[in-house]
């Protein structure tokens, strides 16, 4: 910070007092602990959040819902401490099924 000349005192504060920097605190790219967790719930609830605001606009064809939909399952997936039988997981999973037997057409 000298060297650059930065003046960021609540950064040094944690360094000298914590030691580690925030993000090693917190454990935001660990997945084992509740910041991986936690980073999983909102990452779905972003996903999930996106993909009404799409329904909402309009945005109904297969190529524009279908993969809102399989990154949405993906982070549920990741998401620790749901039960396997969760109902949401298997409504988009339904939902994937009836997309991916949707055949695109094409216009001219």
């Amino acid at each position: 910070m000298r060297e650059y000349k930065l003046s960021c005192p609540a950064a040094t504060k944690r360094l000298l007092e914590i030691g580690v920097p925030a993000t090693v605190e917190h454990a935001t790219t660990d997945t084992s602990g509740m910041g991986g967790s936690a980073k999983y719930i909102a990452e779905t609830v972003q996903l999930f959040i996106t993909l009404m605001d799409s329904l909402k606009l309009n945005l109904v064809a297969k190529d524009q819902i279908h993969p809102q939909l399989g990154d949405l399952i993906q982070s549920i997936n990741k998401v620790s401490g749901l039960p396997p039988d969760y109902e949401g997981k298997a409504k988009i999973r339904d939902w994937l099924i009836t997309l991916n037997k949707m055949k695109f057409v094409l216009f001219p």
